[in-house]
């Protein structure tokens, strides 16, 4: 059996009380995360609060609301079971877990996804979805509140690596993007009942029928715009802003690429998306129908982040590219207030936590840098 490990990143100088268990309730957490106070030095010895082996094999992150993190995997030589798993806070044990047979099963191997969407969750518990399009809501306690299988309702998704967009969420509704080489769609669900609520074609000139070519990873974006909210959902070759209530695209922008996985990022009417390709362009968010020629601000393509999100901090934009440059940059213009080499490979996205920005590279090194405009390693 393969076994990953839960460590908590509340190392022991993390503050709980301080925020009554602030909440990580979805992919790259919430609006109390930068407010946590994480050490700059541990070691699997030295200033780890727990430690707890998990089993399968997940690539989803955890999240957390009040004393419960929730975590989800896959099973079995053909991930043959989703599994969903509740932990305590505090202590790391493990309270329970729910396993079920996978909707679709295929070869379980490094170059599909495996519990790729990260769930959501809220005070009435965990909101999971799984790439074969198993869906579970679960309670705090892991009783099952409903279920769906996506692909009995809508057809079976294709596609050699799988689907792998996180959940997004609202207070009563969640987001399930089903980008893929078959029939692409977005789908938004009600919390209390799992009911559909509307379903939108990903309606996309990908400008070729290979299938490779049409498929992304993406996590969702709720923004206010002009006192509208506006859904944010990359693609390959475009993006695209959704009405919340009906799922009526309001803009596209085109900017090429595949493979975006990155959540894009709204800054003061701008919205910055990468493209999973090494290309980002910054777009006005207050367009209507096609805003390619009328609404890109700026375009790069200088170590851009092919697979991590970006930070904005203080009015100033962050990445760090899949080689290890990191990148400072004017979100205004585009202009670079530096780049360095960092040592190793990137894929995870960066945090913004305590003041801090942490790096995660590949082969488990942690950089920590001090935002601002010049560079710093701390």
């Amino acid at each position: 059996m393969f076994c990953r490990c839960l460590l908590l990143c509340c190392l022991t100088s993390v503050c709980f009380a301080a925020n009554a268990l602030a909440a990580w309730p979805t992919f790259l957490g919430g609006p109390d995360a930068a407010q946590a106070n994480l050490p700059l030095n541990w070691s699997p010895d030295d200033g780890v609060t727990w430690k707890t082996p998990l089993p399968g094999h997940g690539q989803s992150s955890p999240v957390q609301v009040g004393d419960m993190i929730y975590v989800t995997a896959i099973d079995g030589p053909n991930k043959e079971t989703n599994r969903v798993l509740g932990f305590d806070l505090k202590t790391g044990k493990e309270l329970w877990r729910h396993d079920s047979v996978s909707s679709l099963t295929v070869k379980n191997n490094a170059y599909t996804c495996r519990a790729a969407p990260t769930p959501v969750a809220d005070q009435a518990g965990v909101y999971a979805f799984f790439e074969s399009g198993n869906f579970f809501a679960l309670d705090p306690s892991g009783k099952v509140r409903w279920e769906r299988s996506l692909i009995g309702d809508y057809g079976k998704y294709v596609g050699r690596f799988g689907i792998g967009g996180s959940l997004a969420q609202l207070d009563d509704r969640e987001f399930v993007l089903a980008d893929n080489e078959g029939p692409a769609y977005l789908l938004a669900l009600s919390k209390a009942t799992g009911k559909t609520m509307w379903k939108t074609a990903r309606e996309i000139d990908y400008g070729t029928d290979n299938g490779d070519r049409m498929k992304a990873y993406c996590t969702g974006h709720v923004i206010m715009v002009d006192g509208q909210l506006q859904l944010i959902y990359p693609s390959a070759t475009a993006t695209i802003a959704y009405e919340l209530d009906t799922g009526k695209p309001i803009w596209t922008v085109y900017h090429g690429g595949m493979n975006a996985s990155a959540r894009p990022i709204y800054h003061e009417g701008v919205l910055f998306i990468t493209n999973g390709s090494g290309r980002m362009v910054a777009v006005k968010a207050n367009g209507k129908g096609n805003v390619t020629d009328t609404h890109v601000v700026w375009n790069a393509k200088k170590s851009v982040a092919k697979k991590s999100s970006q930070l904005m901090i203080d009015g100033l934009f962050y990445m760090v590219s899949d080689d290890g440059i990191a990148t400072c940059r004017d979100p205004k213009t585009g202009d670079i207030h530096w780049q360095e080499r960092i040592d190793g490979a990137y894929a995870a996205s960066p945090l913004y936590v305590g003041e801090k920005i942490y790096l995660f590279s590949t082969d488990g090194k942690i950089t920590t840098l001090k935002p601002g405009r010049q560079f710093k390693i701390l």
